[in-house]
Order: C-alpha cells, then structure tokens, then sequence
C-alpha cells in the first residue's frame, strides 16, 4: 500500500516512525518503544483480543501432525551393505571411497512441496483489512499502540476503538461477502498484536510458521509447507510485531541485536532477524511444541518404522543401549525419542538437556534441563554447560537433544563412564556420517588431534545409531539402525542391522520402499541369549 502523506506509520504531519520500511528509511527498528520494557520472562499463550464480546475467529486444531505414510511395496533397491566405517587417514583410494558418505537414493535432498490455498474470498478481506490501515495509520498516533506482547489493555482498547470506526468508515469499498468482522480480527491483531500470526500460534495442526517478508508467510502443516492465506497489510506492522516479540526479551528497537530468540512459557520458539542482517526487513521462524507424541506402537502404524524395528528398539531400551538418533532437521528425531523415552522404566532417574523443552518425561524421577538464550536480563545457558551439570546429578539415562559443539563431548564423557542407556539426537544422513559427525564435535570440545583414545571412547560410548529421513511428500521413516561394533586406533566399526530399501529413484520424494533386515544380529542380542534371556532372532532375517 503507498504511505501515506505523513509516512507510513506517522501522523499526517510527522515523518515516518518506523524507519526500514517502504519510506526507504535506513534500516532497522524504529524508536516506537520509548516506554520501560516489558515484564521479565514468557507470558502464557495466548491472550486474549476480545473486546465487548468479540474475540477474533481462530482456526480449531484438527487432525494431528504426523499423515499417515504411503502404503510400502516390495522392493530389491538396497540402501548398502554394512562396512566398517573409516574416520581416520585413508592409505589408499578404495578405503577412501567406502569412507564416504553414500551420494545415491538414501542421501538425495527431499523434493519441497509448497500448497496454497488462497480463494477470491480471503484475498477481498485482504484487501478490505489493508484499506482500513491506510485509514487507520494516519488518525492513531503509533506511539500510543501497544509496544509490549501481550498488549496492555487500555491502549488496546483505544486501538480497537478507532479501528471499528475506520473498518464503518470503510466497509462501503468491501467486496461484496466480506464479512466486517473477519476485516476487523485481522486488522485488531496487527495493531495490537502479533499479526496474522495470531491465526496460527492456536492451531494444534500447524507446527512451523515462517515471515519472510510482510507479504509472504508460510507455515508447515502435516509435513507440507503451505503458503498463508493471511499477511500483514504493510512491512510497518511486521516491524512492530518484531519490537513487540524484543520486547519480550528486555530489548528496545535501539539496542536489539540482530538475531534474537524468543520463548513463550508453551515452549514455543520464535528466531527474530532484524535488518541489516536480514536484506528485506525482520524474519520471523516459529517453532511450536507438540502436545501429543505418538507412542511406537503409533508409529508403526504410520509406517514410520517396522514391527521387527520397533521389537528391536524396545529390547535395546530394556538392555540400556545407549542410542544416537540422526537425521537432517525435521526429520521426526524428537519423536522417536518421546516414544522411545516411554519404555524406559518409572524408576529410572533421567536428565534432560534440551535447547527447548519438546521431551514429554512421564518418569517421576526425570529432570528436565532447558538451555537459555541471551538477553537484557541474563546471560546465555549453554547446553555445554547444562550436559556438564547435569553429569553432576548423577543420571542413570542422560537425554540431550542436540549434540553440538562441547555438548557431544559431554554426552560421550557421561555415557562412557556410566550412564549407559542414554540418548542423543545429532545431524546425519547416515550412521557413518553421525559417528563423523560426533568425532569432530567431540574433538571441537577437547581441543586435540583425532587419535584412538577417541574412536574408543566413542565405541564405548555409543551402542546403536539410528537414521531417520523426511521425504518430499512429508513422511518420515527410519531409513538406517546400526550397531556400533568396537573401534580401532583408526576407525569406528559399524554394521547395518535393519534398512528402508527404496523402490526406484523416482519414489524417493514419496518414501516408498520397504523396511528390511540386513541379516546381521546386533552383538548385544548375542551377549543376552549366552546369559539365558529368550530373545527373537527372527526379526532379522529378511
């Protein structure tokens, strides 16, 4: 929309107060907040906007995230057989090719989807909302809206008070069939709060929301990025959103820092990138919290895994292994973990360490850990230093959520002097490339040379490696288990013992395939039957 005369933010006689937007201001927040900060800490989701009686129409939750998968067929396609995997100096070309990582149908990117379901309908209301601000911004001062998240009641209520008129000042120009209270929630929540996302943040179904300009949001919903039906009318009000969510955390639009993260007490995760770093003006990434994690019978019948594999797992749980759950991000790692976290006895005592708290620890001894960003109020929480404190209460299953920098060191340190049965979740694409991965940020955190004491530590540390991947069309399966044999002064040995065999190359953005043992029997199942424990073998023949 063109500012108006005033600027687009301003009074009609006063210049523009939200520099970086289309005025071709210099980038960066404008000095809108010039009142005391908000309140220290979260607030609770999700207040209300309601006034005399109305309250803005909000989608209900409806099914859950995960979509059933695609319906497996049989398939000769194999992922690779099992080879020791080598993280040392190769000696020669042959060991160097089988050290690296498979480039064929288990590792090819997922193929993006993106839906949009926009009508005649809601592009009026759009229109009609964005004709009630151009009117609106130049009667109400910004500098009386709300600056803080939730907004205080009595500007809101002023808000609201010339918003109505405006929207019966201008509800002639409306299409016909737009409804004046649909324009009226929409413009309400930009004015006063956090915009059209205030039509996601409720919905169960929707678990990732990203701005990427003030005209293009998408969200995530049921594995597929979707574009939104709902935008901010102008980049005045993406700003205003973004100072509202710094205010949050103690910060005002002149002493911001670029990249901040925001957490409400729900666990929602909001990442806030302002400009310069962010060319096109602020970036918002939410991460919401799943309220309802399906159990592993759940994913069975979503086909995420197979019945042998689940068998298996459980059996590892119940024998203590210690799992590292890989997979590139969105992949469901953090669901398999919350259902793996269910088969772990009520007695035994669990520390989480989380950078949000996403575990559902149902045991009544669990400690849940959670790291802290940066802010006006406190310093950083590492979770290098939550692994280390909480080795320091003396865990019997350690659960971290991302292996990262000197937390993988940590995670090693603690599961190879004791607390056997625990779980990490760490980026690959593989089980070679997880292992990889774990030796150089565990060398990161000790700052020396590889050597053997290390791939040693990391065979005594680790027993099994689980791999899971996200396909184009949003299914999730676990492509890989492996189990960590031993290690040698120059390499981690590995072997295969279940696979997702693909069908063909062009069902690889579909997912499918079928689940498939490789034969190989985990050297731990070997050790419990020679000690009398009735285990089934059968689940690893094909």
């Amino acid at each position: 929309m063109g500012p108006p005369p005033g600027g687009p933010m301003g009074p009609p006689s006063g210049p523009s107060r939200l520099p970086g937007g289309p005025s071709g201001s210099q980038p960066g927040m404008g000095p809108l907040d010039k009142s005391p900060s908000g309140p220290k800490g979260a607030p609770a989701r999700k207040p209300s906007l309601s006034h005399a009686g109305h309250a803005p129409q909000r989608p209900s939750g409806p099914a859950p995230h995960e979509e059933p998968a695609s319906p497996s067929s049989p398939s000769k396609a194999s992922m690779g057989s099992a080879q020791p995997y080598s993280s040392g100096p190769a000696p020669d070309a042959a060991k160097y090719e089988r050290a690296r990582l498979p480039i064929g149908r288990a590792t090819m990117p997922p193929v993006p989807h993106l839906e949009e379901h926009r009508d005649a309908s809601l592009a009026n209301q759009m229109a009609a909302a964005q004709r009630v601000m151009e009117l609106f911004v130049t009667r109400f001062d910004p500098r009386e809206l709300p600056q803080s998240y939730p907004p205080e009641n009595e500007r809101k209520e002023r808000a609201f008070a010339e918003l109505s008129r405006c929207v019966d000042e201008t509800s002639s120009q409306f299409s016909p069939g737009v409804d004046r209270n649909i324009v009226l929630d929409h413009v309400a929540n930009e004015a006063v709060a956090l915009g059209p996302l205030e039509y996601y943040l409720d919905d169960d179904s929707i678990t990732d929301i990203y701005v990427n300009s003030a005209d293009c949001v998408l969200y995530e919903k049921g594995g597929r990025l979707c574009v939104a039906p709902h935008t901010f009318t102008s980049p005045d009000f993406l700003y205003l959103a973004a100072q509202r969510l710094l205010a949050m955390q103690g910060y005002t639009a002149e002493d911001a820092p670029p990249q901040t993260e925001v957490r409400f007490s729900d666990g929602t995760l909001i990442q806030v990138i302002l400009p310069p770093v962010a060319v096109g003006g602020p970036v918002l990434t939410v991460r919401k919290p799943r309220r309802n994690f399906p159990s592993l019978s759940d994913l069975v019948e979503q086909q995420v895994l197979s019945n042998e594999m689940a068998e298996f797992l459980h059996q590892s749980i119940e024998a203590r292994r210690t799992i590292l759950v890989a997979g590139p991000t969105a992949s469901g790692r953090t669901t398999l973990v919350n259902a793996l976290l269910r088969l772990i006895p009520d007695g035994a005592r669990i520390v989480s360490v989380e950078n949000t708290a996403m575990f559902q620890l149902t045991q009544r001894s669990a400690i849940a850990l959670e790291t802290q960003p940066e802010s006006a109020f406190s310093k950083a929480v590492t979770s290098e230093a939550l692994v280390e404190h909480a080795t320091r209460l003396r865990p019997d299953r350690l659960v971290v959520d991302s292996l990262m920098d000197g937390a993988a060191l940590g995670f090693l340190k603690a599961t190879a002097g004791g607390a056997s049965g625990s779980m990490g979740v760490i980026t690959g694409l593989s089980a070679q490339d997880a292992i990889r991965r774990l030796e150089q940020l565990a060398l990161l955190g000790q700052n020396s040379s590889a050597g053997g004491a290390l791939y040693e530590q990391i065979a005594r540390g680790v027993d099994l490696v689980i791999v899971l991947h996200r396909f184009g069309n949003g299914t999730r399966r676990v492509v890989e288990i492996s189990e960590v044999c031993g290690a040698t002064s120059r390499h981690v040995d590995i072997e295969t013992i279940f696979t997702f065999d693909l069908t063909e190359m062009g069902n690889f953005g579909e997912g499918g395939g079928r689940f498939a043992p490789s034969g190989y029997i985990p050297r731990f199942y070997r050790e419990l039957e020679s000690g009398g424990v009735n285990l089934d073998k059968n689940i690893f023949n094909d």
